[in-house]
């Protein structure tokens, strides 16, 4: 099983590192994560944390999906570089964190584009950050497939994921009624496992960290048994 939403670093004041995930995550039967770095608003820790998750990938390897969190200046040499030292498979954009304009996303796009590398948008937050916000940049670009991590609002990613078979949407911090309704919408085959972990140990300081993932899984396959397919 493959959890596609996993962070390392700090995120106000709680730091996690990459070992530590690989082993609370194995335990729980996970085989592979989509691990990213955690940026400040910035993004002045991106050279830092790429060197950390540069430091680990090759004893992970087999157990790591790097994903690259670019911010909106990132010059596309500056990409590049990054991936010839580690072979990212997913490129995140936060417009949310970051401030994004449509013009900044296609520029990301004519590379991904050409690397064959799904574009990861969080969704939530804010207006330009919500999944709605994507709608025609999704549309347009109908060989590029897109993550609508989280999945917010479910009515707009609902709608996306209907009129494109290019956008898949992750549980990350989703609830169980926005998933029925994916579901119910049969579109169970484009939900990724997702969780955002660790980050619940801020959310949820009174709950074992480890605790709280089982309930993902256990929550998940309880409600929606052998009905819903997790990908990955």
């Amino acid at each position: 099983m493959i959890d596609i939403h996993v962070h390392f670093g700090k995120f106000r004041g709680i730091e996690t590192n990459i070992p530590e995930i690989i082993e609370n995550l194995t335990q729980q039967g996970i085989t592979q994560i989509g691990l990213m770095p955690l940026l400040d608003e910035n993004a002045s820790n991106l050279k830092d944390s790429h060197s950390i998750l540069k430091k680990y990938y090759t004893q992970y390897e087999t157990q790591i999906i790097p994903i690259l969190w670019v911010p909106p200046h990132i010059l596309m040499s500056e990409i590049e570089t990054l991936m010839s030292e580690i072979p990212y498979k997913i490129i995140k954009i936060h417009g949310y964190l970051h401030h994004w304009t449509k013009e900044n996303i296609i520029r990301i796009i004519k590379f991904t584009e050409i690397q064959k590398l799904p574009i990861m948008f969080h969704t939530g937050g804010c207006k330009h950050s919500e999944a709605g916000f994507y709608m025609r940049i999704c549309q347009t670009y109908p060989n590029q497939k897109f993550i609508l991590a989280h999945g917010r609002p479910i009515k707009q990613s609902i709608k996306i994921m209907q009129l494109c078979n290019n956008v898949l949407t992750d549980t990350a911090f989703m609830s169980i009624d926005d998933l029925q309704q994916l579901v119910d919408k049969g579109l169970q085959d484009r939900v990724l496992f997702g969780t955002d972990y660790p980050i619940n140990k801020y959310f949820y300081p009174d709950k074992n960290p480890i605790d709280w993932y089982k309930e993902q899984i256990d929550e998940i396959v309880t409600t929606f048994g052998i009905r819903m397919r997790i990908k990955g």
